[in-house]
């Protein structure tokens, strides 16, 4: 009797936090994710990183100027030397190595700004389908206690039956039985309902609440073609762009190495200096020139080349392997969506059917022309119908996430 009591307070409780839950669009939600999802916001800050770095970087083209000052005493004499120099040092030719290196960093960069927009697409997937699992669940509840409450009825007519001496005990242990069901159907929507709040929470680093979700744009129909989201889905993949500027990159680092072996290396340095016993006394003035040229580097120059024909026929595999992948990607998300589409218009039709079958059955079982067994398998159809739709209107608005997730959209 505890235990019955302790369940029935919890429904009470659960109902209650129903009640009170504040309502809350998809688009609230999709403002939090990207402002407090820490994925994010670690992302954000990396690329921010490389961006000062990248300065830092850019900086070492300018001339280096330094400035020296010193003092010294001899062991053997009570007289002090003052020295006191200036230099500077530039590189004439400084494309050689910082600019290829400024390249290929913001190459770099760009590649962890494709990666952030990469990874804000999937959480925006993640989102949405969470979101629409919440709207599932809600449904679920509010079917299953629609399914309860016919139970019940369906329950009081049999009792009834059955004390006039028209039904089984049979009839009412099963009727029972289902009503139980139906109660279980609830508290484990419930159950889940708690869960998916929590993975909420998590993508959007909030206080676990209850809500009523609203989504303002709740449109399951798309407006492309198979051939037109092929074309966006190559255009706008992620990993391909990313293998791309990978491809850019290798191109750049090859030059940069062959480089080395087609113009010298050349700096120059300029010095003026003071020195003597009283300050700043004697000046010296000195310059130089310098430059480099290699003769001989044991045949590097060829392996040089031959790795790079290596890598770049590697990475261009990547890169038909990776369209390849997109197309049989976007071929399973649209014709998976197009049967989540037929599925729903389906699951419509017998839900409908399955309502009528059931009043005209119920009405014969009150007039005692069909027995309860019949009136529970007609029954047992509706609720399966009721909740197989819901579930397909799920499917079809996940499906259709999923494929603006390959399009790489992050609304």
């Amino acid at each position: 009797m505890k235990k019955a009591i302790t369940i029935i307070l919890s429904i009470s409780f659960l109902f209650t936090q129903n009640i009170f839950a504040e309502k809350v669009s998809y688009e609230k939600l999709l403002k939090d994710l990207m402002k407090r999802n820490p994925q994010i916001i670690a992302a954000e800050k990396d690329i921010e990183s490389k961006g000062y770095s990248l300065n830092i970087t850019e900086k070492g083209k300018l001339p280096t100027l330094n400035v020296s000052q010193g003092v010294s005493y001899s062991h053997d004499s009570s007289s002090k030397n003052f020295s006191t120099g200036f230099s500077l040092r530039y590189d004439l030719d400084p494309r050689k190595n910082i600019d290829r290196s400024v390249s290929i960093s913001t190459l770099n960069i760009d590649k962890d700004v494709i990666s952030l927009q990469q990874k804000k697409s999937q959480l925006v997937y993640d989102l949405k389908e969470t979101f629409f699992r919440i709207v599932k669940l809600k449904e679920n509840i509010k079917v299953a206690n629609a399914t309860l409450k016919r139970r019940k009825n369906d329950l009081v007519l049999i009792k009834l039956k059955y004390h006039a001496g028209k039904e089984s005990l049979q009839a009412v242990s099963e009727s029972e039985a289902n009503m139980l069901d139906a109660e279980y159907r609830v508290i484990q929507a419930k159950n889940q309902l708690s869960q998916a709040y929590y993975d909420i929470a998590v993508l959007t680093d909030s206080e676990v609440v209850e809500f009523e979700p609203v989504y303002d744009s709740d449109i399951i129909e798309i407006d492309y073609d198979f051939k037109q989201l092929l074309e966006l889905a190559l255009n706008n993949d992620f990993s391909l762009k990313n293998l791309k500027i990978s491809e850019r990159i290798l191109k750049l680092q090859n030059e940069g190495d062959l480089i080395e072996y087609k113009r010298p290396s050349l700096s120059m340095s300029v010095s003026n200096s003071y020195s003597g016993e009283k300050f700043m006394e004697k000046e010296s003035l000195s310059g130089s020139l310098s430059m480099s040229y290699p003769l001989y580097d044991g045949n590097k120059k060829t392996d040089i080349k031959d790795k790079y024909k290596t890598d770049i026929v590697s990475i261009s595999q990547d890169i038909e392997d990776t369209k390849n992948s997109i197309k049989r990607d976007i071929y399973k998300a649209f014709n998976n969506y197009q049967l989540a589409i037929k599925k729903m218009e389906v699951e419509k039709k017998v839900l409908d059917s399955k309502r009528e079958i059931y009043s005209l059955t119920k009405l014969k079982y009150e007039q005692g022309t069909t027995d309860y067994f019949f009136l529970q398998q007609k029954e047992t159809e509706l609720t399966n119908a009721e909740f197989g739709y819901v579930s397909s209107l799920y499917d079809v608005r996940v499906n259709l996430a999923q494929i603006y997730r390959k399009l790489g959209r992050t609304e």
